[in-house]
Formats: C-alpha cells, sequence, structure tokens
C-alpha cells in the first residue's frame, strides 16, 4: 500500500475530513482523529484502534503492524508500514478506526446487521472478524493441553480431543462450552455478549458474541470452559 492509497482509504469512510496534526497529515471524524499518515515516519501510518482489533493485526501481520510507544500504543494506537500491509486488510483496519471515533448518530446509519439462527438481530462493529479467533485461540494457547483442531467443518479448541470451544460459520461468534447454570447466569447478566439459540438449548453451551466481549471476560470463560473437559491430570497443578 502506498501513501496515497492509505489517504483515499481514509477519506472514502462517510464524513471523513484531512487535516494536520504535529506537521503530519491526519484524518477525522467528527472531529476526532481516527488515522494519521507519516507518522512515525515517512513511509507509516497509524491507526487509533481498540486494544482488541491491534492484537489481531499485530498477531496476524507481524511485519506490517506494531503498537506504537508508549501509553498510546497499550489504549490501542497501532503503527502501520505501509508497503508491508494488504490493502485489504488496511482498509477494514481503516475502518475499525473510523467507527472507533463516529458520532453514534453516523455509527447507527451504517452499521449492518446479523441475524443469528435464532431470529434475533445483533449488529456487526466491523472489527475484522476473520481474524477474531486468533485472540480466542492466542489467549487458551496458556492453558494446559489445549490444541487447535475443527469441528464441523470451522476451527475449534480441543483439550485431549474434547470440545472446549468452536467458532461459529459468521465467523463472529464462538460456541463454547459451558453449565446450564452458569449459561443462564450469563446470559442475564451480559446479554449483548452471551446468547443461545433454540439448537444449543438443552446442551451444556453458550454462544459469544466475539464483537463485544472484553479480553479480560474471554479469558475468564475459557478458563472456565477448559475446566470443564480438561482432564484431572491436566487440571492438576504442576510441581515446581
Amino acid at each position: 500500500m502506498t501513501a496515497a492509497e492509505f489517504r483515499r482509504a481514509a477519506l472514502s469512510l462517510p464524513e471523513a475530513t484531512e487535516g494536520a496534526h504535529m506537521a503530519h497529515p491526519d484524518f477525522r471524524v467528527g472531529g476526532k482523529i481516527f488515522a494519521t499518515l507519516g507518522y512515525p515516519e515517512a513511509g507509516y501510518g497509524t491507526l487509533v484502534l481498540t486494544p482488541l482489533d491491534q492484537d489481531l493485526l499485530v498477531r496476524s501481520h507481524p511485519k506490517a503492524f506494531a503498537p506504537a510507544k508508549g501509553a498510546w500504543g497499550q489504549a490501542g494506537g497501532t503503527t502501520v508500514l505501509l508497503r508491508a500491509a494488504p490493502k485489504k486488510v488496511v482498509a477494514l483496519a481503516l475502518e475499525s478506526a473510523w467507527r472507533r471515533r463516529a458520532p453514534k448518530t453516523l455509527l447507527s446509519a451504517r452499521q449492518p446487521v446479523a441475524r443469528h439462527a435464532d431470529g434475533a438481530v445483533r449488529v456487526r462493529t466491523g472489527e475484522l472478524p476473520a481474524t477474531r479467533f486468533a485472540v480466542v485461540s492466542a489467549i487458551a494457547a496458556a492453558l494446559p493441553g489445549v490444541e487447535e483442531s475443527t469441528s464441523y467443518g470451522t476451527p475449534a479448541l480441543k483439550v485431549n480431543g474434547k470440545l472446549m470451544a468452536r467458532l461459529k460459520e459468521d465467523g463472529e461468534t464462538l460456541v463454547l462450552r459451558t453449565s446450564m447454570e452458569d449459561r443462564d447466569l450469563l446470559i442475564k447478566t451480559w446479554p449483548k455478549v452471551f446468547f443461545l439459540t433454540d439448537h444449543h438449548r438443552d446442551h451444556p453451551w453458550v454462544l459469544v458474541h466475539l464483537a463485544t466481549i472484553s479480553r479480560k471476560r474471554l479469558a475468564g470463560v475459557l478458563e472456565d470452559a477448559w475446566g470443564r473437559v480438561a482432564p484431572p491430570v491436566v487440571r492438576k497443578p504442576r510441581k515446581s
């Protein structure tokens, strides 16, 4: 990707305008900066992303994306080495940055919706759904015995061959092992994150909308799912 292509992609987003900050071109929506060009130096761009989106991009394209320095990087500020960045990925990342800064009235007019099997309509966030499972897998990798596999033709996580989680065909929903009691509590407490379909109603699984769950909460429910399928020899703490 070139600087000119980055600029065109940023300005193609609704109500995006170009400005300048600290001698660098920037791109704004509603007066808020969502991307910068030529920073930290020529040949780079920067994006104001969520930490989750940043993690997805850095893991998927480590040669192109990196956290910015300091607290800004910890909050989601992400640098892009333009010559190494795929155009389609940058376009998705720019839209994610734009969404983080856009006014709610503009977002409501743009957000597409996804209808799930239970008939409920849920809003998509545009946060790189194709790579969300990379974050799930990275978090679960810290748990003993977890292996990447497949289930029903989609990416999955298993422990000793037992399924603990799998990605649904929409690329945005995680099917996660739980208990009936915990499932009801999760759905009641965080209805925008956890939900259910008739297909899973009589089984100990809960559906997770990956676009809305925090990394901390995701780590917690993954560890719980792991504990439900891992054999005692795996769950037993290792001796130092």
